[in-house]
């Protein structure tokens, strides 16, 4: 245990912190302090490094988020902003992940920050706020499959401040998921596609006859061009939003005969 110790001759003027170092051996360091309230964050965090490096395998991440600590109390490290944080790992991220990715998680951070504000420290954030905008979400009328797809991205968020050293715990870790049915969804007819778009206008017909004939999702066939349409070779390429990978498809005998309705 570690105690703070005044020098008995008065020649300094600090506190001096006596503690065990990582051979057993106690020595007595200058905390080149003279308030006696740092003084204590600097003798703690001095006692801490000393018990991390006694033991067999040293936690890196654990001794910087201690010094980290230590500094934020003495108010040389504050804490970042949860909105500035937020903002900039989403502008990292934007270079590692396709442009749908990137637009799911800016959602997911805006309507977080609508929650929680985004003025306050990111450490401040707990399992309580989390789970206030999960039931938030919940109030606005979503899915509970949707609320936890979003509790999903958020938890991936904070894990990465929490592996980073910005925060000692993931606040989304401890907030349970909405509880889901399980739904069985089968395919459409050819009966019943034909009624869709028989009653579908303008678009929506070469949307629906490309999302059975083709199975690729919605957003991909609402951006496909006539470069993606390769009908002299039967196949239709392109880029999936969601993944980024790179798909090519069989174009099917119905295909060639709406082609003009399904590209721009």
């Amino acid at each position: 245990m570690s105690s703070l110790h005044k020098d008995p001759h008065g020649r300094s003027p600090y506190w001096f912190c006596a503690y065990r170092m990582a051979n057993g051996q106690r020595t007595l360091r200058s905390t080149k302090e003279t308030d006696l309230a740092k003084a204590r964050i600097k003798c703690k965090c001095m006692q801490h490094i000393a018990e991390e490096a006694a033991l067999p395998e040293l936690d890196r991440r654990h001794l910087e988020r201690v010094v980290r600590e230590a500094l934020r109390q003495l108010g040389h490290a504050p804490d970042p902003m949860v909105g500035a944080w937020l903002g900039e790992w989403l502008e990292n991220e934007r270079t590692v992940i396709s442009e749908e990715m990137a637009q799911k998680y800016a959602r997911v951070i805006r309507q977080f920050l609508a929650c929680v504000g985004g003025s306050r420290s990111l450490r401040s954030i707990g399992s309580g706020d989390v789970a206030r905008f999960r039931d938030q979400l919940l109030k606005q009328g979503l899915a509970p499959k949707t609320v936890n797809s979003r509790l999903i991205s958020l938890k991936r968020i904070f894990r990465v401040a929490f592996e980073s050293g910005a925060i000692d715990r993931n606040p989304v870790a401890l907030v349970r998921s909405v509880k889901t049915e399980t739904v069985s969804a089968s395919t459409f007819t050819p009966e019943q596609v034909h009624t869709l778009v028989s009653a579908a206008e303008g678009d929506w017909k070469g949307l629906i006859l490309a999302g059975f004939y083709t199975g690729a999702r919605l957003m991909d066939l609402a951006r496909l061009e006539w470069s993606n349409l390769t009908l002299e070779k039967d196949f239709i390429q392109f880029r999936q939003g969601k993944t980024g990978g790179k798909v090519q498809i069989p174009v099917h005998s119905e295909l060639h005969l709406s082609a003009d309705l399904i590209v721009r």
